[in-house]
């Protein structure tokens, strides 16, 4: 494992090509945004296809960029100190932490809601109701989400469903059809598994929603609706809990937004719903 990724590009650069010693001069001259683009982004920026960006981190003895990511986060990583501090030090730095997360969650919801179009949203919502059904997907910690969102929508009307195997997932958007909904969940956009999904769904004819972290990532070309959540989310701590913060709002946004266009089957859907769970309450 190299300890000394960014150093490592450095010693690197006389014996790389000219298209990817500047992708090497954008890694060192902007580590700390480096490791929240996708490929696509940190290629656009060096001005090169995303097969230069690959051959790069090949020449770093890397699997890939995901690989590449991880390292130089590791090595900007502000947990690598050295000594103790003492009691008083240990209470600022905790009061420091809670303000620092608490700040970031709500830059997160802020953020997203000053970057979304509410035409979209409204857009999103008609095709919901419309939809014969809706087919929540997501995997990972993005799956918990889709998981979530399924159970909120049916408790308003709207047919709905997911299912946590990502095999099981394609084989049911295999089966859609130009009268469902296919809603993609994904931070950021370029996981396999959701880009065999709604691949599968644009092949069957739904309409396809994605939900997602990256306006340039792969799965946004299949999107017929595209909603943008705004978080930093560091490739060490896949699954921040500031990603499904975002991913929260905007479904509760879309959530209200649903209820608004159809107030008396929402209302109606409801009134049943919570009937249905009173005896399991004491």
């Amino acid at each position: 494992m190299i300890n000394d990724i960014l150093g490592e590009v450095r010693r690197l650069i006389p014996s790389l090509s000219a298209s990817e010693k500047r992708v090497a001069n954008v890694v060192l001259e902007e580590p700390e945004k480096m490791i929240f683009w996708t490929v696509n982004e940190l290629g656009e920026r060096a001005k090169v296809g995303d097969a230069t960006v690959l051959r790069f981190c090949r020449k770093l003895g890397l699997s890939g960029y995901q690989e590449f990511k991880l390292l130089v986060a590791q090595s900007l990583s502000p947990h690598q100190q050295d000594g103790k501090t003492n009691e008083e030090e240990d209470a600022d730095e905790q009061m420091a932490m809670i303000r620092r997360t608490t700040k970031t969650n709500m830059l997160a919801v802020q953020d997203t809601t000053e970057m979304l179009d509410p035409e979209v949203l409204k857009q999103a919502a008609e095709r919901m109701i419309r939809a014969k059904s809706v087919h929540f997907y997501g995997v990972g910690s993005s799956g918990l989400t889709a998981a979530d969102a399924r159970l909120r929508f049916m408790r308003i009307g709207i047919p709905c469903s997911y299912m946590p195997d990502p095999h099981v997932q394609v084989m049911d958007a295999a089966l859609l059809t130009k009268d469902d909904v296919a809603f993609c969940i994904t931070y950021s956009g370029s996981t396999k598994d959701m880009l065999e999904i709604i691949q599968m769904a644009k092949f069957r004819g739904a309409c396809t929603i994605v939900l997602t972290g990256h306006s340039r990532s792969p799965i946004i070309e299949h999107a017929d609706i595209a909603l943008f959540t705004s978080s930093k989310e560091l490739p060490l701590l896949g699954g921040a809990f500031v990603t499904k913060i975002a991913q929260i709002h905007l479904l509760d946004l879309l959530f209200h937004q649903v209820i608004e266009l159809n107030k008396s089957r929402s209302e109606e859907a409801s009134q049943l719903t919570a009937k249905a769970v009173l005896r399991k309450l004491f």
